[in-house]
């Protein structure tokens, strides 16, 4: 993605990746290199909580091409700050972020590059997609989630009633 926006848009833009190394960071730098793109790409490693508020802030966008979750944690602290958010539209994201996050196949790096270019270019769209995830970041609560917590195990218990060997009462 970094490599076309580079070369289709004139555009270079910071790529800042945090957190720990999960045994993939060797690879990914090794594309890096081989794509000529060391110089728009930092590895900060753990953050503190202000310099991550200050990443999300400062940030076009969150790029989150994950092929995993749905119950990821970095889409819904961007967009609690009001930080833009593009996100692997993966099985349950639309129902965790619903339209509050840019959702894209994460195999489809010209739907991400198209995505990062209109948040730069439609302010209109940009400031949109920022409210709505700063309003859909609000609702997540520690009671909300909790209730959403209560309303899966009581719709378990329901089909486990209907087990023989493993009555529930």
């Amino acid at each position: 993605m970094l490599q076309q926006l580079r070369e289709k848009y004139d555009y270079a833009p910071q790529l800042v990746f945090t957190g720990s190394d999960k045994g993939n960071k060797a690879f990914i730098q090794e594309q890096i290199a081989a794509l000529g793109l060391r110089e728009q790409v930092v590895f900060a490693g753990f953050v503190s909580r202000e310099d991550l508020i200050l990443l999300y802030r400062q940030a076009v966008a969150l790029v989150y091409p994950s092929f995993c979750g749905p119950e990821n944690i970095p889409p819904l602290e961007a967009m609690a700050l009001g930080c833009p958010a593009l996100v692997g539209a993966i099985d349950g994201a639309f129902e965790q972020l619903g339209d509050a996050a840019l959702l894209l196949s994460p195999t489809d790096p010209e739907a991400w590059v198209e995505g990062v270019q209109r948040l730069r270019h439609d302010a209109v769209f940009r400031a949109a997609l920022s409210a709505k995830g700063r309003k859909r970041a609000e609702s997540f609560t520690a009671n909300e989630f909790a209730r959403g917590l209560f309303a899966i195990m009581d719709k378990f218990a329901a089909y486990r009633r209907c087990w023989p060997e493993n009555k529930v009462s």
